[in-house]
């Protein structure tokens, strides 16, 4: 499991981003990471209750975008789940799940 409290305390002279920092998603973290994800910059991009205590959410800023094969631009936001049993998990980099067709 990855914590906010590792992400934070690493050594600056090898410092990587968030992205780099979780590596091969989906990955377990915690509530704290969760939450530095979702609301530490902006608030959720979005949020969807898929069922009692579990949720998927997107950061507030989008990371990237990407055109569709109809040149439509999406944009990509940092994805997190949290589920019943307390767990939470960072999902990756994953297309607008607002947008028509997710």
């Amino acid at each position: 499991m990855k914590t906010l409290e590792q992400f934070e305390n690493q050594p600056e002279e090898t410092a990587v981003d968030l992205d780099d920092f979780l590596g091969i998603k989906p990955i377990e973290i915690d509530e704290q990471l969760y939450y530095h994800i979702v609301c530490a910059y902006t608030a959720a991009h979005c949020s969807y209750e898929m069922g009692k205590q579990h949720h998927v959410e997107q950061g507030g800023d989008a990371e990237n975008s990407i055109k569709n094969l109809y040149k439509d631009e999406i944009y990509t936001y940092s994805t997190v789940a949290s589920y019943p049993d307390n767990t939470y998990w960072y999902l990756g980099i994953l297309p607008d799940l607002q947008r028509d067709g997710f």
